[in-house]
C-alpha cells in the first residue's frame, strides 16, 4: 500500500510540474505569435502532431492495445474540445505583455469556488461555514497573489484576469471528465492520449481554415521559430502530464490529495518559472498567498473534508 501511495504521489508531482512547464511555454508563444486566436491554433495543432506522434511510438514500443472503450471515446472528444479552446484562450491571455504566469495559473485553479456555487445552485448541496471561510480565503489569497491591487484594477480587469477567471470553470469540468477516464477505465494512457490527439488534429483541420479566413491573415505569417520552439515545448509537457495524470488515477490516487498536491506544484512551479525566465516579480505578497492556497482549498473542498474525517474516524477505529 505504502509503494502505491509514493507512486501516485510522484505521478501528481510530476503532473503538477508538466502543467507549469506548458504554462511558461504558452507565455513565451503569446509574446511571439503574429495573430493571437489564429496564431494559437496553428500551436494547437503542432501540439496535437507532437503527443499524436509520442503517443503512438509509446503503444507500439510497449506493444499496448490501441483501444479504448467506447464511454472514453465519448468523454475523450468532450475533454479535447475544452482543452484546446483552453489553450487558444489562455494563449490570447498571454499575448498581454502584463500577463504573469504565476498569476494566471492562480486564477485558474480557483475553479473549485465556481465549482462549491454551482453546487450550491444546481444540485442542492448548500454551501456551509466551512466553505464560505475557504471561499473568503480564495479571494484575499488572490489579492495578494496579484500584489494587492486597488479596487478600480477589479472594476475594469485586464482581459488575461478575465480569461483565467472564466478557464477556471471550463478546466474545473475538464478535470472531472480525465478523472472519470482514469478511475474507470483501464485501457492504456498511451492509448488515451494517442485518441485524445486524433480527436483535437480533427477538430482543427475544421477551425483552422475557418479562423484563418474570417481574420484574413494566412496560418503561416503567424508563427515565428521563437513560437513554433515554444509550441513544440508546450506540445511535449501536454503529452507528458497527460499521462502522468492517467497514471496517478491508475494507481488508485485518493483523488483529493492527488488534486492538491498536483495544484500546489503548479502553482509553484509556475510562479517561479516566471519570475526566472520573465522577471515577474516574487513578492512577500505572492509568497502569503501562495501559502494560502493550501488551507482555502482544504477549507472549500467537502470531499477534502470528507476524506480527512474518513482518515480520521479510521484511526481513531485502529487505534481502539
Amino acid at each position: 500500500m505504502s509503494q502505491q501511495r509514493e507512486s501516485w504521489t510522484k505521478w501528481a508531482l510530476a503532473e503538477g510540474v508538466g502543467k507549469s512547464i506548458s504554462a511558461s511555454a504558452l507565455k513565451h508563444a503569446g509574446a511571439n505569435v503574429g495573430h493571437p486566436i489564429v496564431g494559437g491554433l496553428a500551436g494547437a495543432v503542432l501540439i496535437e502532431v507532437i503527443r499524436f506522434f509520442l503517443s503512438g511510438a509509446a503503444l507500439v514500443a510497449r506493444k499496448e492495445s490501441w483501444r479504448i472503450t467506447r464511454r472514453e471515446a465519448v468523454l475523450g472528444v468532450f475533454y479535447a474540445t475544452v482543452s484546446l479552446s483552453a489553450d487558444t484562450a489562455k494563449l490570447v491571455g498571454f499575448t498581454d505583455p502584463s500577463a504573469q504566469v504565476g498569476a494566471a495559473t492562480f486564477l485558474v485553479l480557483t475553479s473549485i469556488v465556481p465549482g462549491a456555487i454551482l453546487d450550491w445552485l444546481f444540485f442542492g448541496d448548500r454551501l456551509n461555514i466551512r466553505q464560505l471561510v475557504g471561499i473568503s480565503l480564495f479571494l484575499f489569497a488572490g489579492w495578494c497573489f496579484l500584489d494587492r491591487p486597488s479596487l478600480d484594477y477589479f472594476a475594469s480587469p485586464p482581459l488575461w484576469v478575465k480569461i483565467n477567471l472564466a478557464l477556471a470553470v471550463a478546466l474545473a469540468i475538464n478535470e472531472a471528465t480525465m478523472r472519470s477516464i482514469g478511475a474507470k477505465e483501464s485501457s492504456s494512457p498511451f492509448a488515451t492520449s494517442f485518441w485524445l490527439s486524433i480527436y483535437g488534429l480533427t477538430g482543427l483541420a475544421i477551425i483552422v481554415p475557418l479562423a484563418s479566413t474570417i481574420a484574413d491573415v494566412p496560418v503561416a505569417s503567424v508563427l515565428n521559430r521563437n513560437a513554433v520552439a515554444a509550441f513544440f515545448v508546450s506540445g511535449l509537457a501536454v503529452f507528458s502530464y497527460t499521462i502522468f495524470r492517467r497514471l496517478a488515477y491508475r494507481d488508485n490516487a485518493r483523488l483529493v490529495y492527488k488534486k492538491l498536491i498536483m495544484l500546489a506544484t503548479y502553482l509553484f512551479g509556475a510562479s517561479l518559472i516566471g519570475s526566472m525566465l520573465y522577471g515577474e516579480p516574487f513578492t512577500v505578497s505572492k509568497v502569503l498567498g501562495g501559502l494560502l492556497f493550501v488551507p482555502a482549498y482544504v477549507l472549500t473542498s467537502n470531499r477534502f473534508s470528507a476524506e480527512l474525517r474518513a482518515a480520521w474516524f479510521q484511526r481513531q477505529a485502529s487505534a481502539s
